[in-house]
């Protein structure tokens, strides 16, 4: 199992609970809702093949973040995995929407987690994620913990008020 992924199982899933959204799904997700302390887990994929992996306590969304509007906030927002690759409708060229429109979906108080790749894609290398993070929608977070966890960039923040 790569770095990024002991740290999605070990350190973060275990310590939230209530309203997750869990963005990027694939084999390995299968168990990530039975890791979480509690409350209800939802999934999104964009991609027909891996959103069979969506499994939830709640409900899987096969739609792209840009398309996808839930009718409420959530405590966690997690996106990992979805950009700096290629293939399975990973689209690279909206990056800044796609997480400024999943940032609005966390609740004042609740946590954004985002986990792309460092160089599977040359120019998403770890030195553009270190000044990607320092925008929008970034700023409006209490960092949590930044680091890379190879082959990942994680970053996972909690919102606080404008």
């Amino acid at each position: 199992m790569s770095n990024d992924r002991v740290w999605l199982t070990k350190r973060y899933l275990p310590s939230i609970s209530g309203n997750i959204l869990f963005v990027g799904t694939n084999t390995y997700t299968f168990h990530y809702p039975s890791l979480i302390k509690g409350g209800v887990f939802e999934s999104l994929d964009s991609c027909l093949e891996r959103s069979r992996w969506g499994r939830s306590s709640a409900q899987h969304h096969n739609v792209s973040i840009l398309e996808f509007s839930p009718i409420k906030q959530y405590d966690h927002v997690s996106i990992h995995g979805c950009h700096g690759y290629t293939g399975y409708n990973i689209n690279n060229s909206h990056i800044r929407e796609d997480l400024i429109k999943a940032s609005s979906w966390v609740k004042l108080g609740g946590t954004f987690q985002f986990g792309p790749a460092c160089g599977y894609v040359p120019e998403y290398d770890e030195a553009f994620w270190i000044q990607f993070i320092r925008e929008e929608p970034f700023t409006e977070y209490e960092v949590i913990y930044n680091k890379v966890e190879k082959p990942n960039y994680i970053f996972w923040g909690k919102k606080h008020e404008k």
